[in-house]
């Protein structure tokens, strides 16, 4: 048992009444599978083309948005997440929307129940990446779990992003880019988080997600940087450095 994960899936059951009260407020995921675009930009929409009739898997599908917009695209879709009690929200609200997904409880870095070579897609999306303790290991069951030319995609925050301090007027960098982790942090009463409990983060850099899927046996196709700021409410000495990274990547024949 990775403890690490462990500790993050007791935080991330905590807080899924939290999400669900935020996602209900705004009511959105109502419209995720009637509008791709809510989850899915340009470039995403084109590396994932047509999905009518594909399978696909979420890996760390957390809030389910990327699981409820492929199944809006055609797709057959299969979720995976550590935490039992997000996905246990979004069986819910799938069986209203009358949804069709298979929810799977499991650490993506080993899935026992997927057979090998069943996938057309793995998608790995914002948020995730950065909570795994191996990311090597990950994209292995990624590719495990693909078919030849399958298509792995990861889309996260950009790791430059991870090494300014928040809040401050002007450039200050608090670690190394370099510095993978795991960085131990205990939620502050703003955060959503329970008091006195430890989350575990890691820093993947560019050099080390191309890595990791070159090593699962995966070539890459495409790499694609976007965005310059997060929003209005970003911190301004972000702005000027991308907010995304994307990686598309075909599993190889052996």
């Amino acid at each position: 048992m990775n403890r690490y994960h462990e500790a993050n899936r007791a935080l991330w059951n905590a807080n899924a009444k939290i999400w669900k009260g935020y996602t209900v407020k705004a009511a959105k995921w109502r419209l995720w599978h009637k509008d791709p675009s809510i989850r899915f930009n340009e470039v995403e929409l084109g590396a994932l083309g047509d999905m009518t009739g594909k399978k696909a898997c979420v890996f760390a599908s957390g809030d389910n948005q990327a699981v409820f917009c492929l199944v809006g695209m055609g797709a057959k879709v299969t979720s995976v997440d550590i935490s039992e009690n997000q996905p246990q929200v979004a069986e819910e609200r799938a069986s209203e929307l009358d949804l069709d997904v298979r929810f799977i409880r499991s650490d993506v870095a080993d899935i026992p129940e997927l057979e090998c070579e069943q996938f057309d897609l793995v998608f790995m999306g914002s948020g995730a990446i950065c909570w795994f303790s191996n990311l090597e290991a990950v994209c292995k069951e990624a590719a495990r779990v693909l078919v030849v030319g399958g298509k792995l995609i990861i889309r996260d925050e950009h790791p430059f992003r991870k090494v300014w301090r928040k809040n401050v007027s002007q450039f200050e960098i608090v670690r190394s880019y370099y510095d993978k982790g795991p960085r131990e942090s205990s939620p502050e009463k703003s955060d959503l988080l329970p008091l006195g409990a430890s989350r575990y983060g890691f820093n993947w850099t560019v050099s080390d997600q191309l890595k990791a899927v070159l090593a699962a046996g995966c070539e890459v196709v495409d790499v694609a940087e976007w965005g310059d700021h997060g929003g209005e409410d970003d911190d301004m000495p972000e702005r000027g450095l991308p907010t995304a990274l994307f990686i598309l990547a075909k599993k190889r024949s052996t």
